[in-house]
């Protein structure tokens, strides 16, 4: 084990800073995933509605082609 290791495991305050730094980066890094899941999810769903407008243009114009 390394002296400095040595010294953060017998000094609470500098183990309850390395958690709370530990802490903050894994905060920090569930947050970049959300935001980076949120924008997929938010792709996805912008490709379905093109997809359904697409489905129900098509079918009014087969509609009204029927129509005729």
């Amino acid at each position: 084990m390394k002296d400095s290791e040595k010294a953060v495991l017998s000094d609470p305050s500098s183990f309850d800073d390395l958690l709370d730094k530990t802490c903050e980066r894994l905060w920090d890094k569930k947050k970049q995933y959300t935001l980076r899941r949120l924008r997929e999810l938010d792709d996805n769903l912008n490709s379905l509605e093109q997809e359904l407008e697409q489905i129900v243009f098509d079918s009014g114009i087969n509609r009204a082609e029927r129509v005729r």
